[in-house]
């Protein structure tokens, strides 16, 4: 299910905002011209929406495992809409309301952002803001840090790593924290600084990994993206003269139906005569010609011959 409904122009709009309110606070000068172009950027990225949680395939990106990921476009944004961060704790936020922004980079530019050496390292990165919907002040709010992501995710040389989720089973991503908000960053206590970057840190590994996610779909022959709902330029003009924000133009992901004869399965010479009913999970099938394909999740086999039953998330 999809529920984000154009997420970045309402980020968009907050984050220039912010940056006028920025510029009259005289001690954060060069956050707001930070902020000011992020918001810009927003506005000449090519515009992703992903379903419900930014879960598109959950195999814990198996499908682009000792592969360089790079990003479709070499702008974008992300929106989704999650509830898997309702907390327990009433001081932490809950914020469902998510935007990224990936901007696809090179190891130089990645260098002068963390002020770290890099020359080890490919020269296929990626630089992630985390913007989200800050549900106090109903005001969308950017992250103090970003994540440098390294196109190599899991593949480690120099750069640090850091594991996605709170146990030592979750993914391992490659790549190095920047400060964004440095001025606000500075105009915080020592020791609560401490605490904010590590929560933020924290914060951000969902937003990485609904990148990765991305990535890992469109890294199969079958899947490709199309516009959700073509925007009248003539109407959008006149909803931004009215006072109104923009409607952007929204790409989903699309997987163009496939069968076994036009995929054969490599492994096609094991297969079972009549098996018994059960449902197959979504999965990401590997080709002959090197070539990946989605599976959708389907009913396969003969309920003459019984049934088994499985419990598996299927994600719309």
């Amino acid at each position: 299910m999809i529920t984000a409904r154009n997420y970045a122009a309402q980020a968009q709009h907050d984050l220039n905002t912010q940056s006028q309110l920025l510029k009259k606070i005289n001690k954060y000068p060069n956050d707001a011209e930070k902020v000011k172009a992020l918001a810009s950027m927003i506005g000449s990225a090519v515009h992703f929406v992903l379903p419900d949680g930014a879960k598109i395939i959950a195999d814990k990106l198996q499908g682009i495992k000792n592969t360089v990921v790079r990003l479709p476009y070499p702008v974008i944004t992300i929106e989704y809409f999650t509830q898997d961060d309702e907390y327990i704790d009433p001081t932490l936020i809950y914020v469902p309301k998510r935007l990224i922004v990936a901007i696809q980079t090179t190891k130089e530019v990645v260098e002068q952002m963390t002020m770290v050496s890099l020359k080890d390292t490919n020269d296929n990165w990626i630089i992630i803001f985390s913007i989200f919907q800050d549900n106090r002040i109903n005001k969308w709010v950017p992250l103090s840090l970003g994540w440098a992501l390294n196109g190599e995710w899991d593949n480690p040389t120099n750069t640090s790593e850091i594991k996605l989720g709170k146990n030592p089973s979750s993914i391992g991503i490659t790549g190095l924290p920047f400060v964004f908000l440095a001025d606000v960053l500075e105009d915080i206590d020592l020791i609560k600084r401490e605490a904010v970057v590590k929560s933020v840190l924290s914060d951000i590994h969902s937003e990485v990994l609904a990148v990765l996610e991305l990535c890992e779909a469109l890294s199969c022959s079958n899947v490709t993206h199309e516009v959700m709902k073509p925007i009248d330029t003539a109407k959008n003009a006149k909803r931004i003269k009215q006072g109104k924000l923009p409607m952007y133009e929204t790409r989903i992901l699309v997987v163009r139906a496939t069968d076994n004869k036009t995929y054969p399965n490599r492994n096609s010479g094991n297969t079972h005569k009549s098996p018994r009913q059960h449902l197959r999970r979504g999965h990401i099938r590997k080709l002959q010609n090197d070539k990946k394909v989605w599976v959708n999740p389907c009913i396969v086999g003969s309920s003459d011959n019984g049934v088994i039953q499985k419990q598996y998330q299927v994600i719309n």
